[in-house]
């Protein structure tokens, strides 16, 4: 009888402390999303740059000489990087970024004096 309530007290400890550790992960989830872009389809130019590792300057750097090798040029050679602006709010397209990044770098695009060496 004894061992039978030792059992049950056991049982009833393992199962607890699963309840609450999923708890405790879960909240730990929530903490870092609310922070995080993932699942949105805009990012705003800081974002974008935490999440190509560069700063808020170089990705305005890059819209910039794109829109500038555009204008000088009359035309442009492969995928402009992707962002629409509202309000004089630049937003970046998530899903296009990726895009972009691939066909940038399989190109070797280089940002030279405010223009594109292609």
């Amino acid at each position: 009888m004894k061992s039978s309530l030792n059992i049950i007290i056991g049982t009833l400890i393992i199962g607890a402390s699963i309840v609450i550790s999923s708890f405790v992960l879960r909240s730990g989830d929530n903490q870092s999303n609310a922070t995080s872009t993932d699942g949105h389809p805009l990012m705003t130019v800081e974002e974008t740059a935490t999440y190509l590792h560069l700063s808020k300057e170089e990705v305005e750097y890059i819209i910039t000489s794109e829109n500038r090798t555009l204008e000088t040029v009359g035309s442009f050679t492969g995928d402009m990087f992707p962002y629409i602006t509202i309000n004089d709010t630049i937003y970046v397209n998530r899903d296009a970024l990726g895009k972009w990044l691939a066909e940038a770098s399989n190109n070797r695009r280089d940002y030279v004096h405010g223009l594109i060496s292609q």
